[in-house]
């Protein structure tokens, strides 16, 4: 496989994320060597390049949901019911940080999508009295398991996990026990209907949308690859064209004389004894054929 210098690809890539040192904010900088994969030089995989913009990702998303948790903290003498959802979330997070720093990118994400949807499926069905309109939310907020399925995740994985959420919407609403308030939404005509499939549709909205928009991106990224990779090629092979050409015109003249030498000593012959003796012919028709032979390997 042929290797372009370094400060090419470099250039040619100018427009990446900069690396962790070269972050501009100091506490993004902190934080990516704390959380994030360690850069890698721009002449590297595309592949290795995506997993440490995934590994970046998923260091902003951490640390957005460390913030979430310190923020309700204080929530959580008032609500004993969304304890073990925060305990939860907090203890994937710290577990995920280290994973995500080594490069396990793709297990981090999973650990923060399963969190994240037990977290959320823990709230609706640890309510005390049973499903109630109020927590109708909850159906919506599942979507968000489901951009980080599609950003840290193969983008064709967000279609299972909209497949899972609709799954556990229909039986939640299907089999769990309903507050008074609900029992009373769901009897009016085509009320019940309705509360299904508004998160469901909204599920596979999301999901459809985010994996085309995913996926148009990293074919843009790798047509921006092979047209830098082309570039670099053509660069490359213009010298080298240059240098066979000159070579070749070189070898036509060295033929040339030969050629032309070697009729003239065949004339020579011809003068001085009427005649060309057959070990200067072979001799001759050997040189010859070896500078033919040359001359056929430079072209």
């Amino acid at each position: 496989m042929h290797l372009y210098p370094t400060n090419q690809i470099d250039q040619a890539w100018s427009d990446l994320p900069p690396p962790a040192d070269q972050e501009p904010f100091l506490l993004l900088r902190w934080w990516y060597r704390l959380s994030a994969p360690r850069a890698v030089p721009a002449s590297a995989h595309f592949a290795d390049r995506e997993r440490v913009r995934r590994g970046r990702l998923a260091a902003l998303i951490l640390l957005g949901l460390l913030v979430l948790v310190a923020l309700s903290l204080p929530e959580v003498a008032l609500a004993p019911s969304v304890r073990p959802s925060i305990a939860l979330v907090a203890v994937c997070c710290l577990l995920a940080l280290p994973l995500n720093r080594r490069g396990h990118v793709s297990l981090a994400g999973i650990l923060l999508l399963v969190m994240l949807d037990l977290a959320i499926a823990g709230a609706l069905l640890t309510a005390q009295d049973g499903l109630d309109p109020l927590y109708l939310p909850g159906f919506y907020l599942l979507v968000t398991s489901e951009l980080i399925a599609v950003s840290l995740l193969p983008p064709a994985s967000v279609f299972l996990v909209a497949l899972a959420h609709s799954v556990f919407i229909a039986l939640d609403v299907r089999l769990q026990i309903h507050t008074m308030m609900w029992d009373q939404m769901i009897t009016t005509p085509g009320i019940f209907y309705s509360l299904i499939a508004g998160p469901i549709a909204l599920q596979l909205i999301v999901a459809f949308v985010s994996y085309l928009w995913v996926r148009s991106a990293q074919i843009a990224l790798r047509r921006v690859e092979a047209g830098v990779i082309r570039s670099l090629e053509v660069e490359d092979a213009a010298p080298t064209s240059t240098a066979l050409l000159t070579l070749q015109g070189w070898m036509e003249k060295v033929v040339e004389k030969e050629v032309a030498r070697i009729t003239a000593k065949c004339q020579r012959y011809q003068e001085r004894q009427g005649y060309v003796p057959r070990w200067v012919e072979r001799g001759m028709g050997e040189r010859f054929s070896r500078a033919e032979q040359l001359e056929h390997r430079v072209h």
